[in-house]
């Protein structure tokens, strides 16, 4: 047994006092007067028993009653085996989880309001005067400085759900740094959760005993939840008019199959298209609905289904340009060959343009996405350091070798910059070209089936290879050698051929593979802009469209809300970076500052909150403490019906006082009694 206040104990010595009073009382003689004096020594035998045990009873009772108002004054304490509480101020620190998992629903309502109950009956657990701290997945620093109660209690009422996920570690890193700055040695860490599997790393705390850290775990009643879990395209362009598809990814974190579930697409405000959806418990499927694309410019889509009460991921948001047609740019020769001219002026999702290597803007690449050297002479320097740069951001190019008077030096230096392949002798065996390997992504949707017989070709040039060539082939010539060869340059991608379009070197102009393969060209581009970004997570957005002036501010912008977010260069691209901006999953669109018109728009930009916070997989009461034995953490039952009694109990662990005071009355009765039928017997 111990004792808060261990100085009362010197007041036993007045245990004394007592002892004083009975030895002088019982030292006074009293007369008294008989008639006859025979009968004295009958009444001194038959009573000096009788008043010696009752006087040491109330001397007895007297001094346990005056001991057990010392004790309690002194007040008695059981202290509980983990307590390591020292006299002096307290420091504690509250995690509040307030992610999107903890909108479900438990017996006593909202989880984050249950939550937060229990932080304030810990906080009533403690003094005024000791401090708070109030930890939230928002990292706010302006809570996260040491408050009095009621300044803590005020901050407590102002936390809502949000989209951050922060694991336990990380909680802990935090809570840690901050008590660095506690000059008392009573640390207290209480961390309120629903304690999902992904969040409750536990094995990642390091251990310290200066830190007493408390877990209380809140529990749904129904562990459900429907959502959509990812959305992708196989299109890596989009078109005016096309027919496509998008494939959506659904998952069922339940355990109740769902028979009737309705998807939703909507673009740019209007409904599109609706599939319906049948999905087992514990399972997930992938949805495929068909659209066509009616508008071009930047398409702005959400996907959505019906679930509740966790609601925050039953929509995705994304968006996708569309362009009228495709900028294509064939850089000619003096009397250039007329099958790429024909094949891209036949289609109209293509605008081609020519222009005379000897009449270049350099300046104007970025605006194409498909460069043809068609069968020029030779590749100036200052030619290849420009299609390095376009390559580079994502542009592609083709090369089409002349049929005569080939400047193979300057070609060979223009594929080295980029480790494509080298250009040899014309080797002329008549040979032909081996079966398409249709499981390669190019060949991706370009044929139902095989594409018939092979092109022919009466002469070529050999495509060498060097050590740190990174080419591969897409089409080979039956003897090994390559004759249509890709290597990806950063964002973009390079094409070699092997020989020209003319006649006398082959069929392949003429042959049904031409079409195809040289659209696909076109198309099968690095699209590096994502559909959608995922927030707190993806915060870099390369801007797809370089301005003029990269010292403008930009502006990224929603219904109600713009921001102005950092901006760098990064790679040579600039880079804006939004970590902490975005908090609300939508549209945003990015303009340079003062320049908001529907045509001054640069890029929409979809985001779409963390879907980390979807999957119904909980750490039980019994693992946490598994897990948290090495930290000699506790894990409390939310469940008790004072969360303030339990941590009091805990921290002062089982108090007597009240036990002593209550003796002391008893005792005091008793004297009180025995003194009274004493003197009544007298009388």
């Amino acid at each position: 047994m111990s004792f808060l206040y261990p100085q009362f104990l010197f007041a036993l010595f007045a245990l004394a006092i007592p002892v004083i009073i009975h030895l002088f009382n019982f030292r006074r003689y009293k007369k008294i007067f008989f008639t006859n004096v025979r009968f004295l020594t009958d009444i001194q035998k038959e009573s000096k028993s009788k008043n010696r045990l009752r006087n040491l009873l109330l001397l007895l009772l007297r001094l346990l009653a005056l001991a057990c108002i010392i004790i309690a004054f002194a007040q008695p304490y059981l202290p509980h085996k983990q307590n390591t509480t020292t006299p002096g101020k307290n420091y504690v620190s509250i995690y509040v989880d307030n992610s999107f998992s903890m909108s479900n629903q438990s017996k006593e309502g909202d989880l984050l309001q249950v939550a937060k109950a229990k932080a304030e009956e810990i906080a009533k657990a403690y003094r005024e005067s000791d401090a708070y701290q109030l930890i939230t997945n928002d990292f706010d620093l302006a809570n996260q400085r040491w408050m009095n109660k009621s300044e803590f209690l005020q901050a407590l009422t102002t936390v809502n759900t949000s989209p951050s996920s922060r694991k336990i570690s990380d909680i802990y890193s935090r809570a840690r740094e901050s008590f660095r700055q506690a000059d008392s040695k009573n640390k207290f860490a209480y961390w309120i959760s629903d304690f999902q599997e992904n969040m409750a790393d536990l094995k990642n705390v390091p251990p310290d005993s200066n830190i007493e850290t408390n877990l209380i775990p809140l529990t749904a009643a129904k562990q459900n939840n429907l959502y959509i879990d990812s959305v992708w395209f196989d299109a890596e362009i989009w078109q005016l008019n096309q027919n496509d598809e998008i494939h959506v990814r659904i998952v069922n974190a339940s355990d109740e199959a769902v028979e009737d579930g309705t998807l939703t697409l909507k673009i740019n405000g209007a409904q599109k298209s609706l599939a319906n959806f049948k999905i087992a418990p514990h399972s997930e499927i992938t949805q495929d609905i068909k659209f066509t694309i009616t508008e071009d410019g930047f398409n702005k889509a959400e996907i959505s289904l019906t679930d509740y009460p966790i609601t925050f991921d039953d929509l995705m948001y994304f968006s996708f340009p569309v362009s009228k047609n495709i900028p294509i740019l064939a850089i000619n020769a003096d009397n250039p060959g007329k099958s790429i001219a024909k094949a891209f002026k036949a289609e109209k999702a293509f605008d081609y343009t020519e222009a005379s290597q000897n009449n270049l803007d350099y300046s104007s690449f970025p605006k194409y996405k498909f460069i043809i050297l068609n069968e020029l002479p030779s590749i100036s320097s200052g030619l290849a350091t420009a299609l390095e740069t376009f390559i580079e951001k994502g542009g592609n190019v083709l090369i089409v070798p002349p049929a005569q008077d080939m400047d193979a030096t300057s070609y060979n230096q223009f594929t080295g910059m980029v480790n494509a392949d080298q250009y040899g002798a014309v080797n002329t065996a008549a040979v032909g070209l081996e079966t398409i390997d249709l499981h390669n992504p190019f060949f991706h949707n370009m044929f139902d089936g095989s594409p018939g017989t092979m092109p022919q070709l009466k002469k070529y040039y050999k495509l060498g290879r060097t050590a740190h060539s990174a080419a591969s082939s897409l089409l080979k010539i039956n003897n090994g050698d390559p004759f249509f060869d890709v290597v990806q340059v950063k964002k973009g991608y390079l094409y070699t051929m092997a020989a020209p379009l003319e006649a006398d070197w082959s069929n392949f102009s003429n042959h049904p593979l031409f079409l195809p393969v040289l659209y696909k060209m076109a198309l099968f581009y690095n699209n590096t802009s994502k559909i959608y970004y995922t927030i707190s997570k993806d915060n870099e957005l390369q801007l797809q469209v370089q301005p003029e002036d990269k010292d403008e501010a930009f502006k990224l912008k929603s219904k109600n809300f713009e921001v102005f977010p950092e901006q760098r260069t990064v790679d040579g691209n600039l880079t804006l970076f939004t970590e902490g901006h975005i908090k609300e999953a939508g549209q945003y669109e990015l303009y340079i500052n003062k320049k908001e018109k529907p045509s001054d728009l640069l890029y929409v930009y979809s985001f779409n909150y963390d879907r980390s916070e979807s999957e119904m997989k909980f750490a039980s009461a019994d693992k946490l403490k598994e897990e948290g034995a090495r930290l000699h953490t506790r894990v409390l039952s939310p469940d008790v019906a004072s969360l303030t009694h339990e941590i009091k109990s805990l921290q002062e662990g089982s108090k007597f006082w009240k036990w002593f005071i209550l003796s002391a009355i008893f005792l005091l009765i008793a004297e009180s009694v025995i003194s009274r039928s004493s003197i009544s017997r007298k009388s």
